[in-house]
């Protein structure tokens, strides 16, 4: 199972099952991976701490789905992958100072739905994005959490007969995820659209994530993938 995880993933997770998560026991197992990879010059990013590093940045001018303001001193911005099901959506404050209020108001699911609901128009704009990696090693272990959520009897006694007919149960869930943005590939589709007539005349809107940013693959316009954050970019 890990070798196929590695393979769909192009690398990226090498060891989704730990040793021991599956046993003589497992009568089966349930996997599924997910793989992106987006469309540089040198540019410095600023941490959290007020240190900055080297980080090479992706540029473009052009049409991007922005929106100004969709928090207090919060700009976000959305880039369909090649598959427009999925986005890549960041959210940027105006500096490090305003990170934590953002990840902390951004965890209230009304806030998030309210960014996830921003219609984000076309508008021409400078964008500057970092390349970066975020991975979450080693796998998380679900099982607690989910039971913590009232999904208990999937764990004991549970009535899985459509899968086989021996009495089954679910004895852990794992998750893992590592999500690279870099030049190598392409958001192509992330200079498309029609400029707002109305603004067609103004400045581009400048939208450099050169300071720490949230950041999130969208599928369907209303369901977070991966969920992260960037504080540190550096080559």
């Amino acid at each position: 199972m890990n070798q196929w995880v590695s393979s769909a993933t192009h690398d990226k997770i090498k060891e989704l099952f730990p040793p021991g998560s599956v046993s003589c026991n497992t009568r089966l197992v349930l996997g599924n991976a997910v793989y992106f990879k987006a469309d540089t010059f040198q540019g410095q990013f600023h941490k959290l701490g007020g240190d900055t590093c080297p980080v090479k940045m992706m540029r473009r001018n052009g049409n991007f789905y922005i929106e100004e303001g969709i928090l207090d001193g919060v700009n976000a911005l959305k880039l369909p992958f090649k598959d427009t099901r999925y986005e890549l959506l960041i959210i940027l404050p105006e500096n490090n100072e305003q990170f934590s209020a953002l990840v902390k108001t951004i965890s209230e699911t009304d806030k998030l739905e309210r960014i996830l609901d921003a219609p984000f128009y076309s508008q021409m704009a400078r964008v500057r994005v970092p390349r970066f990696k975020l991975a979450m090693t080693p796998s998380l272990a679900l099982k607690d959490t989910l039971k913590e959520m009232g999904i208990t009897r999937l764990f004991g006694d549970a009535d899985l007969r459509k899968i086989a007919d021996e009495p089954l149960f679910v004895s852990d869930v794992v998750h893992q995820a590592v999500l690279e943005v870099n030049e190598a590939g392409a958001v192509a589709s992330a200079a498309s659209g029609v400029c707002v007539s109305n603004r067609s005349m103004c400045q581009p809107i400048e939208f450099c994530a050169d300071h720490a940013f949230v950041v999130a693959v969208i599928v369907d316009k209303k369901v977070p993938l991966f969920i992260g954050h960037v504080t540190s970019a550096e080559e």
